[in-house]
């Protein structure tokens, strides 16, 4: 399966689309342990906690998405097929405004999953973009839309996600309105820097100006003025945080507003 490389849909849309490859299933599957370690999302690690029959019945329908910078799992408007899980790299969920202009609202990684609000019926709110490559693993989302029908542990696990969601778009809102574009910068990498398990976070300029809603050369002088202060080294695709204490000072206080808000949850 390919995903986004339907010609009519490029045309409509009016956006480069980057084809996913799918991982072989024996990637994904060779092992019988579906821990955190193995799924390596957070979402399906407490599924399978808290509501492993539930889990049970829905691992064997779990198929493996390699996710390229770029591509867009799901547009506006668009039909859902799939529900996924990333258990590396980050998803953008941006609202679509006209001219082609978009506005993050919040980013998913391994602790959340994309297309799995249930009130949401046959079509998305929003284009959800891969700003950092990775993979996941995904539903076909008639296999998601039943298993909510028959576990209501299920439901009341997508409510608590769906709630946090809610808790980084407001932030988010307030950040944006708030917040000069350097505090900003700041926050986002920090946000990336999460999602990461080593010092490098293999992001462009373009997506971090995509996700900030500013032109890329914008965020071009800001990361410089970071570099130049030894806080950040980045290269084509690749900025390395030298000093996370620094980055969190330059930082605005949405960073650690949403972490706390989050962890009351």
């Amino acid at each position: 399966m390919i995903i986004g490389t339907s010609p009519a849909l490029c045309s409509f849309i009016r956006m480069p689309i980057v084809p996913n490859s799918v991982v072989p299933p024996s990637n994904i599957r060779a092992s019988s342990d579906y821990a955190r370690t193995a799924l390596g999302n957070d979402f399906l690690a407490m599924l399978s906690s808290h509501e492993a029959e539930t889990f049970s019945r829905l691992k064997a329908d779990l198929e493996g998405f390699k996710l390229n910078v770029g591509a867009v799992l799901q547009h506006s408007g668009i039909p859902i097929t799939h529900v996924y899980f990333p258990t590396s790299g980050v998803v953008s969920c941006a609202v679509p405004l006209e001219e082609d202009r978009k506005v993050t609202t919040y980013i998913i990684g391994h602790d959340g999953a994309v297309n799995i609000d249930p009130e949401c019926g046959d079509r998305a709110y929003f284009t959800c973009i891969v700003e950092i490559s990775g993979y996941a693993l995904g539903l076909r989302s008639e296999t998601w839309r039943a298993a909510l029908r028959q576990s209501s542990g299920l439901c009341r696990q997508v409510a608590g996600y769906l709630y946090r969601q809610v808790v980084q778009s407001q932030q988010m809102v307030a950040c944006n309105v708030a917040h000069d574009v350097e505090s900003r910068l700041c926050r986002w990498l920090l946000r990336l820097h999460d999602y990461s398990d080593r010092s490098m976070i293999a992001v462009t300029h373009q997506s971090l100006a995509r996700l900030m809603s500013v032109r890329r050369t914008t965020v071009t002088l800001v990361a410089r003025g970071l570099h130049d202060a030894g806080i950040i080294r980045y290269r084509r695709g690749q900025i390395e945080v030298l000093d996370r204490y620094a980055l969190e000072t330059a930082a605005c206080e949405c960073h650690e507003a949403a972490s706390t808000r989050l962890e009351a949850v």
